[in-house]
């Protein structure tokens, strides 16, 4: 943003943009230079029907797209993630990611797993290798998923 320049309430400026003429209220603006890209912020705001399919469709995108990524940057198969919405879950696999959304866990038969409730923002894990734990956890931030550590 260059020296002196104004950005109004609720405008909106681009992350990278540079800003080098005042934004009015309400609008927003993107580039190099940033110019105004939309006029007022009904056009910028929609509701966005969030239901379990909105949210299935999502993270299977999230899961594949990490498959994907630790294939190609670790020439190694991924561990194995296991997604679950609004169901009762049995652990069953071990060396296991359990991924839960509005889920809850109603039998444990395994040693090493780890699950990422995201309805509930918590994660924990129980003995599975802490670099997937780790890793699968920062990619899932990636996507703004974020989550307290715990039991």
């Amino acid at each position: 943003m260059a020296p002196g320049i104004i950005i109004g309430d609720d405008a909106i400026c681009a992350y990278g943009s540079y800003v080098n003429k005042d934004i009015p209220e309400g609008m927003m603006a993107s580039g190099l230079p940033a110019i105004i890209i939309k006029r007022n912020k009904e056009q910028i705001i929609h509701n966005i029907k969030i239901d379990d399919n909105y949210i299935k469709i999502t993270l299977e995108k999230i899961i594949n797209e990490y498959r994907e990524n630790i294939i190609l940057i670790t020439n190694r198969n991924p561990i194995s993630i296991h997604l679950c919405i609004s169901q009762d879950v049995i652990l069953d696999k071990n060396n296991s990611i359990y991924v839960l959304y509005n889920s809850k866990i109603i039998k444990r038969q395994i040693i090493k797993y780890a699950v990422f409730d995201v309805s509930q923002r918590r994660c924990y894990n129980h003995n599975l290798n802490q670099i997937d734990f780790d890793g699968f956890r920062k990619y899932l931030s990636r996507y703004g998923i974020r989550f307290i550590t715990g039991k």
